[in-house]
């Protein structure tokens, strides 16, 4: 015996999602963005020193690098508190 369900019915149940669907559906499209988007911003940003002058200079070359160890040192911080805070009370604890 050979149960046949209607192709519309089905169709149906597919186009319906729940509450849990629609959040996943959500987070894979702000996840995607945000692993997309902070490498192409944290690797355009150095390179702002290069488009503002015409004749490069070593001014130009310095102003990228501060940029550059300002974003690991902001990076450093945010991965910080991420990680539970600062362990820096640690060091002085061993020695």
């Amino acid at each position: 015996m050979v149960i046949i369900e209607d192709e519309s019915e089905e169709k149906e149940k597919e186009g319906k999602k729940t509450l849990i669907q629609k959040a996943e559906n959500f987070a894979k499209w702000v996840a995607s963005l945000v692993d997309g988007g902070a490498p192409v911003i944290g690797a355009a940003l150095p390179l702002i020193p290069f488009m503002i002058g015409i004749n490069l200079t070593i001014f130009h070359f310095i102003f990228s690098y501060i940029i550059l160890v300002c974003l690991l040192i902001y990076l450093g911080i945010f991965l910080g508190n991420i990680s539970g805070g600062s362990n820096s009370n640690m060091l002085f604890t061993y020695y």
